[in-house]
């Protein structure tokens, strides 16, 4: 009894239709973090006073580096951009690879 490991199912959890519907949970559908209800429904980091304690670091750290990032260069258009993109609710939609170049700024 003392070497029993209880775990939570969190694959389970990030594939449940009730926490990420009203589509397949596969499916990139970016609405669905609109909800209360989807703030806790993404356990990467864990949860409550058990948190991983580097998700504070590791947030400022992607936040940072998206700054510096688009401080120090501009987003444009690839030579590789496909063809068939649609415009859905404001937001580009693609099916394929989209590709974007870097252009130091002046």
């Amino acid at each position: 009894m003392g070497d029993d490991i209880v775990q939570a199912d969190v694959y389970s959890l990030h594939d449940s239709l009730d926490l990420w519907g009203p589509t397949d949970p596969g499916v990139f559908y970016p609405d669905r973090h609109i909800t209360q209800q989807s703030q806790s429904a993404f356990l990467g980091f864990g949860l409550g006073p058990r948190q991983c304690i580097g998700i504070r670091f590791a947030m400022s750290i992607i936040k940072l580096t998206l700054i510096r990032l688009l401080k120090e260069y501009t987003v444009v258009h690839s030579n590789k951009l496909e063809e068939n993109w649609c415009l859905q609710d404001e937001r580009v939609i693609t099916t394929q690879n989209c590709w974007i170049r870097l252009e130091t700024r002046q």
